[in-house]
């Protein structure tokens, strides 16, 4: 999210002028509420653990598969970026034991804000992308703003066909059981992290219905992930922009996901198929993360 919006900016820079009269005379659309796009909000109790200073932090597991096993709670946890914790947050995550972090942000997000050291844990700086990548559909935005939810899509669906090989190697790395308890984080913890979930989640064996309901409850977080970008609000409105255009790119809209699985299978017939032939996950690895992550019963 952040990395984009970064790039929005810095592409305004130079293209500004342009933009500004592209963009004169568009009406505004709307949009709906992001609360309306959560599938199933009863997912959240149980699952998402709150802390002061970091946003949209939860339990990996929980959901049952397919073959009627269930994703173990207590390994695995998704989150936003650690760079502001408090002491309570620190102490929390000592709680929880947590052995691996793995940072999904550019190297100029993790630079600017970096993860709060913490003892006896190991930071790995996973980027599934680099900032000057954003550039492209920052362009894209400032031309045509009626197309940001469809530039999300594209953005998602190009992470999964070209960035494979950088989610293999998070899931590698989870299916060890010398790194668990482990975190995944981004920015926001929605788009590359909820790529990331997607995939971990799929190659366990939830359904698609699950996954795409899991990645939909980040829109709790709405506000939260709005006020984050409110300071770059004046830069937006020199463009005749305004927080409520940025919306498509705020919420974790269930389409995004959709279109996400919908690429994977078709391209590769499965998730399974596609971590093997595209993300270089040996299926010995697949056969380990699961003996790992599943148990026969919920608890």
């Amino acid at each position: 999210m952040k990395h984009f919006i970064r790039a929005l900016l810095t592409f305004s820079v130079v293209g500004g002028v342009v933009a500004y009269h592209s963009l004169r005379g568009r009406k505004k659309r709307s949009f709906p509420p992001p609360e309306s796009l959560i599938r199933d909000p009863s997912l959240r109790e149980g699952r998402e653990i709150p802390f002061e200073r970091v946003p949209n932090f939860r339990d990996f597991g929980g959901y049952p598969t397919q073959d009627g096993r269930y994703v173990r709670r207590g390994l695995l946890y998704r989150s936003g970026a650690l760079s502001d914790l408090s002491e309570r947050d620190i102490a929390k995550l000592r709680e929880l034991g947590i052995k691996l972090i793995c940072d999904l942000r550019t190297d100029l997000e993790a630079n600017e804000s970096p993860d709060v050291p913490l003892d006896g844990v190991q930071l790995w700086r996973l980027p599934v992308i680099q900032q000057e990548e954003s550039a492209v559909k920052a362009r894209t935005f400032l031309f045509d703003r009626h197309r940001l939810d469809e530039v999300m899509i594209e953005t998602y669906q190009t992470f999964v066909r070209e960035k494979a090989h950088v989610f293999g190697a998070a899931i590698t790395r989870f299916a060890d059981p010398a790194n668990l308890p482990a975190l995944f984080h981004c920015s926001a913890g929605k788009d590359r992290t909820g790529i990331l979930a997607a995939l971990l989640l799929g190659a366990l064996g939830v359904s698609d219905e699950l996954i795409v309901a899991d990645y939909t409850l980040s829109n709790f977080h709405y506000e939260a992930f709005r006020k984050s970008v409110e300071p770059q609000a004046h830069r937006l409105r020199a463009l005749r922009l305004s927080l409520d255009d940025l919306q498509p790119m705020l919420v974790s809209d269930p389409a995004y996901m959709e279109a996400v699985l919908k690429a994977i299978r078709d391209e590769c017939g499965s998730i399974e198929a596609y971590l093997v032939q595209k993300a270089g996950v040996s299926p010995e690895t697949l056969a380990r993360l699961r003996e790992v992550f599943l148990s026969p019963s919920p608890t």
